[in-house]
C-alpha cells in the first residue's frame, strides 16, 4: 500500500487530529477484544499503542482518548499488563508512560473498586499463583517467582501473599497440590526423584 492511497505524500505531515483518530481507533479495537486477548498479543499490542501515542506527541497533539477517564483506565491497564514482570512498574511510571500527572492517574480511578496501585499488586499476585501452582520444582520457588513478577524480593512477595491469601506461598502450593490429584502425584514424584 502507497502513501498515495492515503491522500499524502510521504514527507508531508499528518493533517491534525489524524493520528489522534487512529490512536483513539486503535485504543477502542483493543477495548473490544480485551478480554480474548493473549499475555504475549497483549505486550505486542501495547507497544503498538505506545508507539501511536508517541507520533501524537511527537506531532504537538494527544489522542482525545487520553482526556476521557475510560480511556485512560484502558491505556493505563494495558500497560499495565504488557510490563507487569518490570521490577520498575509503578504508578508514577504508568502516568508518565501516559504522558499524564499521577493525580490525573488517580482521578481517572477514582471510581473503580480498586486503585491504579492495587491493580499492579492484584495482578502481580495473580500472575505469581499461577506460576506457583505450574512450576515443577519448589527449591528457590518464592525468589524465582517473586524475581519473574517484578517483586523486590522474595520476602515482600511472601508478606503480599500473605495479607492477599491468608497463607505463605509455599502453604498455598501445598493445600493445591492437595486439592488436585495430578499435581500432588507430580510433586511427589518429584520429591521421589530428589530423595526426600
Amino acid at each position: 500500500m502507497s502513501y498515495g492511497q492515503f491522500g499524502a505524500a510521504p514527507d508531508s505531515p499528518p493533517r491534525k487530529g489524524a493520528l489522534e483518530a487512529v490512536a483513539d481507533g486503535f485504543v477502542e479495537a483493543i477495548r473490544a477484544v480485551d478480554a480474548e486477548i493473549s499475555f504475549l498479543d497483549r505486550q505486542r499490542l501495547s507497544a503498538t499503542a505506545d508507539a501511536l501515542i508517541a507520533a501524537c506527541a511527537e506531532a504537538g497533539s494527544r489522542p482525545r482518548s487520553l482526556s476521557r477517564p475510560s480511556e485512560v483506565r484502558d491505556r493505563a491497564r494495558l500497560h499495565v499488563s504488557a510490563h507487569l514482570r518490570e521490577p520498575g512498574l509503578s504508578v508514577e511510571g504508568v502516568a508518565r508512560h501516559l504522558g499524564i500527572s499521577v493525580r490525573a492517574l488517580h482521578l481517572a480511578f477514582a471510581t473503580e473498586p480498586e486503585t491504579i496501585g492495587a491493580l499492579i499488586r492484584r495482578l502481580r499476585l495473580e500472575r505469581a499463583r499461577d506460576d506457583l501452582f505450574t512450576e515443577q520444582n519448589e527449591r528457590g520457588l518464592v525468589g524465582t517467582v517473586s524475581r519473574r513478577w517484578g517483586f523486590g524480593s522474595a520476602a515482600s512477595f511472601a508478606r503480599a501473599f500473605r495479607r492477599e491469601y491468608g497463607c505463605s506461598p509455599l502453604q498455598w502450593r501445598r493445600s493445591k497440590a492437595e486439592s488436585d490429584p495430578a499435581v500432588g502425584t507430580r510433586n511427589r514424584r518429584l520429591s521421589l526423584r530428589r530423595g526426600s
